[in-house]
């Protein structure tokens, strides 16, 4: 079941009970952190605690884990000093489970219309194809994409101001814009709108960079020698800010291809580390997330960290895996927008008929077999009661289909 943890709930209590004894003997590094602070402290302590019992489980199951833990501490007694904490911990654990139902939902969807699509697509897009399709991808993408960067950056990142270290206590970074999209446009509508604006800026300029990236992939414009960041600075520009016509749809090879990315894409996000060992098996997922962090240091080259102006393969698996989110948000709107969507669904609708025609043939040839398996009992029964079992002989079905 991917969602759900474990049945486990002894364990989780366990760990509940573990934590929340353990908590109060940090007391004394805490004065100086705020709650948003404090409550990324205690996620990461519920990481750490869980570690044993999450190390096989996929992102959704580890999200499930983590919030029916956070649940579990709230029930027992804690210092006063964690209260509000432990609440917001929660709050943003539950958000980031939410969230992953969501994401799963939507691979889920692209691995199926990468079934439907049958045979492994050809590269196939083209900056014609893209530029149509443009504004209503970047729509689409826009909060999925920083939700999902939301649930994958829950145990290394707090609001408040910019910076990329918090304490000796907290090791992880503060944003800002460390919320769901969705309190930012309620923020909005009650007259602040800063944070909303700030998301739409950033995940616009991500989706255009990405869709960049997929047509350096489609191109198989592969990673020169030199330089990474005078090389990803002038990597070509090929696409507007918005769309140059009206939204067409894309042809039958560009949707295999993005579907067949898709489906790597699902296994990728839900088992980062095991399928990074199998990188020739993921190939084009990987050549995608690498081909979107290229983009990204063209965009942001001036004020990146150094750790992150080196090839997509040098980064730590925490940084890789960070691409993911606008990645997932960029192809799956390119392919399942809402003025996008009838041609895909309906190759989706008409791939689950086949399968389901193809087994109510196979479940009414079981039938078949079971009543004739029936019949031949019954006769030999028959045969046996009245004495003349020795000498009846019920063909099998299988001699009578030879």
């Amino acid at each position: 079941n991917m969602y759900s943890a474990t049945d486990d709930s002894t364990s989780i209590l366990a760990t509940a009970a573990h934590v929340a004894r353990t908590l109060p003997e940090d007391l004394p590094s805490t004065k100086d952190h705020d709650v948003n602070a404090l409550a990324l402290y205690i996620i990461q302590r519920l990481e750490k605690e869980s570690e044993k019992h999450t190390s096989d489980l996929t992102a959704v199951q580890k999200s499930s884990w983590l919030y029916q833990v956070a649940k579990a501490v709230m029930d027992l007694d804690i210092d006063d000093v964690f209260g509000e904490p432990l609440k917001l911990a929660s709050r943003l654990l539950f958000q980031s489970l939410a969230i992953h139902h969501e994401s799963f939902a939507k691979l889920s969807e692209m691995g199926e219309l990468a079934e439907a699509m049958g045979s492994t697509a050809s590269p196939s897009l083209s900056v014609e194809n893209l530029a149509s399709i443009l504004d209503v991808a970047v729509t689409g993408a826009l909060s999925f994409a920083h939700d999902k960067w939301l649930s994958m950056s829950v145990s290394d990142t707090a609001r408040g101001p910019k910076a990329n270290s918090i304490s000796k206590l907290v090791n992880g970074r503060t944003r800002p814009f460390f919320m769901p999209s969705w309190t930012a446009k309620m923020m909005k509508v009650q007259g602040d709108g800063e944070m909303d604006g700030i998301i739409a800026k950033n995940n616009k300029d991500g989706v255009i960079a990405t869709l960049e990236g997929l047509l350096d992939v489609a191109g198989n414009l592969g990673f020169k020698e030199g330089d990474y960041v005078n090389y990803a600075v002038q990597l070509p520009k090929r696409l507007g800010k918005s769309s140059s016509s009206k939204a067409v749809a894309l042809p039958a090879a560009a949707v295999a291809w993005l579907a067949q990315l898709g489906s790597q894409l699902k296994d990728i996000s839900n088992r980062y580390e095991d399928c990074l060992q199998k990188k020739e098996t993921y190939k084009l997922g990987f050549s995608a997330l690498a081909a979107t962090h290229d983009r990204y240091i063209q965009n942001n080259h001036e004020w990146a960290s150094s750790d992150q102006k080196v090839p997509f393969f040098e980064l730590s698996i925490q940084e890789q895996m960070r691409d993911l989110p606008i990645l997932v948000g960029t192809v799956y709107y390119c392919l399942f927008a809402p003025p996008l969507s009838t041609t895909v669904q309906d190759q989706i609708d008409a791939h689950k008929l086949r399968k389901m025609q193809i087994k109510d043939l196979m479940s009414g040839q079981e039938g078949n077999q079971n009543e004739e398996e029936a019949s031949c009992s019954l006769i030999a029964f028959l045969a046996r009661l009245i004495g003349i079992g020795s000498s009846v002989k019920v063909a099998s079905k299988s001699k009578k289909r030879e």
